[in-house]
């Protein structure tokens, strides 16, 4: 574990500010209210919101919903969302919880495959995954450039990509991404 001094975002994964409004980003085809979400919800309070597919537009629906639930607000994402999040926590200077945060999503083996596969099936071709993959390009630099370390707290698993050496982190030994066996 990387230890630092206790900041707002170790706080507020304990629960002792709770007049902060969280809000939890999910991951690339991810449910708001999958187990991550409900989990999130029941012991925090947050509010869960679907991540549009496709970057940009992603981008513009969480300021926007960052917008409408006013001051102190926190963001938790979970690896595309964490990507958002990142980019959102150094732009609006807001605290923001990773989870299994995605570096390079853009090289994600997942969207270079065309046919992706999820519970509901393979995505429609007119859903321009290939378009989908250059906008996370073009934000992968501003995910990067971390110059407000003091915004985020990373919970990461062994063997994760990170790009946030100087942030606050927990390294959590945990079996599967589902955190099942972890609680706030």
């Amino acid at each position: 574990m990387h230890h630092q001094q206790t900041s707002s975002l170790q706080c507020l994964v304990v629960g002792v500010i709770p007049m902060i409004k969280i809000l939890y980003l999910h991951g690339f085809l991810g449910r708001p209210n999958g187990r991550k979400g409900n989990l999130l919800i029941d012991s925090l309070g947050a509010e869960v919101m679907r991540v549009p597919v496709m970057p940009f537009h992603a981008m513009d629906c969480i300021k926007g919903r960052i917008k409408d639930m006013g001051d102190r607000v926190a963001l938790v994402g979970h690896s595309l969302g964490g990507f958002y999040a990142t980019i959102l926590s150094q732009k609006l200077n807001i605290p923001v919880v990773l989870l299994n945060p995605s570096v390079f999503p853009s090289e994600s083996p997942i969207l270079k495959q065309g046919d992706v596969l999820n519970g509901l099936g393979k995505l429609p071709s007119e859903w321009g995954l290939p378009h989908a993959v250059k906008q996370l390009k073009s934000l992968e630099s501003e995910a990067i450039e971390i110059n407000k370390p003091q915004n985020i707290l990373v919970l990461a698993q062994t063997g994760d990509e990170l790009n946030y050496s100087r942030c606050n982190w927990l390294l959590l030994e945990l079996r599967t991404y589902q955190y099942s066996g972890w609680r706030p």
